[in-house]
């Protein structure tokens, strides 16, 4: 350890962003588990200087401003929507501004129609998965709770979109009464 120095974390650092193609922010994480570290090896004498103080990390690309549907733009994609199957999910989330994970793990049971709300509770998040044993990468698809308390939340849902989810509800009924008839007569 007394031989460490930051032109060694340097070319690890380098090694990782040519090499293992790994961005600014894994670089900075994994700067940011060895910079306490080393700073404990300098209290305890084990160390002259921290350095991982005098490591060049690269900078975050910056991120691209996101792009929103006007009023008018959002108007036209639901009447372009008319009788297509997804209507009532694309037009809560125009009306609600619920994230996908949230919108997707949302249930029946979560919308008050009376009250014209509905909770969030849940969010489904993808997450991956690495096999110790052979390195192979897969992905899950997880339920969780939202991360932060105030992610749990209860929502108005503007009248129109409450019609419009009993119309896709009522339809739902119609596809798993016919599944369940099809079933019946094909066994």
């Amino acid at each position: 350890m007394k031989d460490l120095k930051s032109s060694n974390l340097q070319s690890f650092y380098n090694y990782l962003t040519r090499e293992e193609h790994k961005d600014a922010n894994v670089l900075k994480n994994i700067n940011k588990v060895f910079r306490p570290c080393l700073t404990q090896a300098v209290k305890e004498q084990y160390l002259p200087f921290n350095p991982s103080n005098g490591v060049t990390l690269p900078k975050a690309k910056a991120k691209k401003e996101i792009e929103v549907f006007t009023i008018e733009e959002q108007k036209q994609f639901i009447k372009s929507l008319e009788n297509h199957r997804h209507k009532a999910l694309i037009t809560l989330v125009f009306g609600t501004g619920l994230r996908i994970g949230e919108v997707l793990g949302l249930k029946w049971s979560d919308i008050d129609f009376e009250e014209s709300t509905l909770t969030v509770s849940r969010t489904f998040k993808r997450v991956h998965i690495v096999n110790n044993t052979n390195s192979e990468k897969k992905t899950e698809i997880l339920e969780l709770e939202p991360k932060t308390k105030s992610s749990k939340r209860t929502i108005p849902i503007p009248s129109s979109i409450i019609n419009e989810l009993l119309l896709h509800m009522e339809r739902q009924n119609i596809e798993k009464s016919n599944a369940y008839d099809f079933m019946l007569t094909t066994a």
